[in-house]
């Protein structure tokens, strides 16, 4: 949360502070400039946590009551503002709003990561690992206990583990799951492996191939058609066993 603070604030330039102290050190930095704030940074994020929250607590359970597939809260959020930025030019001289910038295109060629930063990010990287496999447990027995099934959870490493280790090779960050998404997919009827299988090859083709906006959309809506089916068909073979 406190690495946000800066970004919901408009702030730039900002050391980067690592150690037992970075949290605290971070804040200072943040109160000491907090009059160079940018104003519009500061309005458009809470007109993106408003939406959220409104969305959330009270669009979200009402909506469920009539339509089973969730509303994209989030999804809804960058695509507005996007177009806002690009509309109004936020990043230009007269808001002065940070934007991501040119977000390249298809896949990073495989190459190992410096080990010069070994030394760097080893005692970080405890932590992060400690993180991740508890999100990862907790949310698999979370869904176990719904649909009936055990987990192992030296599996669960060794996988995890192993995606690290490819993913490091192709500059990913750290592997997880997100509760938030995980949650969606859930909700959406996804119950099975292969509703992963089927998103990560739509991100793959859209890397690979960059298709039109239009194209990839409608290539998606079929996907979710197809392994919403089949996902149901995995269902009822489980229950007829």
């Amino acid at each position: 949360m406190v690495s946000q603070l800066k970004d919901i604030l408009g702030l730039k330039g900002l050391p980067r502070h690592r150690g037992a102290f970075k949290i605290l050190l971070s804040l200072r930095d943040i109160v000491l400039n907090l009059p160079n704030a940018n104003m519009n940074a500061i309005y458009i994020s809470i007109v993106c946590i408003s939406f959220l929250v409104v969305m959330n607590e009270i669009v979200k359970p009402w909506a469920t009551k009539y339509c089973k597939f969730p509303i994209p809260t989030e999804l809804l959020v960058v695509v507005g503002f996007t177009a806002l930025s690009y509309a109004f030019n936020l990043g230009g001289p007269r808001f002065n709003v940070r934007e991501v910038g040119e977000i390249p295109t298809g896949l990073p060629f495989p190459q190992l990561p410096p080990l010069e930063l070994i030394k760097l990010v080893a005692i970080d990287s405890i932590a992060v690992c400690i993180v991740s496999y508890s999100i990862v447990m907790s949310m698999s027995l979370l869904f176990a206990k719904k649909e009936y099934y055990e987990i192992r959870p030296n599996q669960e490493l060794l996988a995890l583990g192993l995606s690290n280790i490819v993913g490091a090779c192709f500059s990913c960050l750290p592997m997880s799951c997100s509760l938030s998404r995980s949650a969606i997919q859930y909700n959406s009827g996804g119950k099975t492996q292969f509703s992963s299988v089927i998103t990560a090859s739509i991100i793959l083709i859209g890397k690979i191939k960059n298709y039109y906006k239009l194209f990839f959309t409608f290539l998606m809506f079929k996907f979710s058609q197809f392994f919403y089916g089949w996902d149901l068909y995995l269902r009822h073979f489980h229950e007829q066993l």
